[in-house]
């Protein structure tokens, strides 16, 4: 075997040496020893583009779920130690659920203001604020789902509180407009009983069963004290 022959077994053989190292790159994933933990390089995405997206805990279980709505747009969904949604972003609401799965707050916006409703763990309502064009109001319900106290506004633009007995039926109101003030006390039959109001002076009217005007003290033009009656007609005492 000449010189020649030698050296091209010799290359032939280096080929293979560097081939077979090549082959265990590949297949171990580097030149990391094989008891040594590789670690991988950290890649920023500038862009995901899918339909849904779902983060799992170690059990496999999701923790928060991102997907889209043909309906309303995009949702939100991130869950609870319990596995129950715990907190829920729409397109125009968001929503929080107690640790029974139940919702406790849902704030959502409307072509006419927004919406702010709180519940209690039976999942009634029991705090209801809206606003609308006209401006704010607040409810408050009881636990059997009536509504016992509104604050908004009046017809007159002024402010308005609306108390209800525990049956829902209307009990009392305060009011204020450009004249002042007004307190309105209304009987069981939700027939106005006693009124007071500013004008002039204070007047202070009481009505019988009815929700007829019987009674009436205030002031006249000079300032002096009236008490009027009525028995088939008004009478000034």
């Amino acid at each position: 075997m000449n010189f020649k022959q030698k050296l091209t077994y010799m290359l032939i053989g280096s080929l293979f040496t560097l081939a077979g190292y090549m082959l265990a790159i590949l297949t171990t994933g580097g030149l990391t020893p094989q008891n040594a933990t590789a670690q991988p390089d950290t890649q920023v995405i500038d862009e995901i583009i899918c339909k849904r997206l779902r983060v799992v805990d170690a059990d496999g279980k999701p923790s928060v779920v991102v997907q889209s709505s043909f309906n309303d747009g995009g949702r939100i969904r991130i869950y609870n130690k319990q596995r129950d949604v715990g907190v829920g972003i729409g397109s125009d609401t968001i929503y929080l659920q107690n640790i029974n799965g139940k919702e406790s707050i849902a704030i959502s916006a409307h072509v006419i203001g927004g919406h702010i409703r709180v519940r209690n763990n039976k999942g009634n309502v029991a705090i209801d604020i809206a606003g609308f064009d006209t401006g704010g109001e607040i409810g408050i319900y009881n636990e059997t789902k009536n509504t016992i106290a509104r604050l908004g506004v009046a017809e007159s633009q002024g402010g308005l509180l609306t108390i209800y007995n525990e049956a829902g039926k209307l009990g009392s109101e305060i009011s204020a407009d450009a004249f002042g003030g007004a307190f309105r006390l209304y009987n069981e039959k939700e027939k106005i009983g006693v009124n007071i109001y500013t004008l002039v002076g204070s007047i202070l009217s009481m009505y019988n069963e009815a929700g007829k005007s019987v009674v009436s003290i205030g002031a006249d033009d000079n300032g002096n004290g009236v008490i009027q009656s009525y028995k088939g007609g008004w009478r000034t005492h």
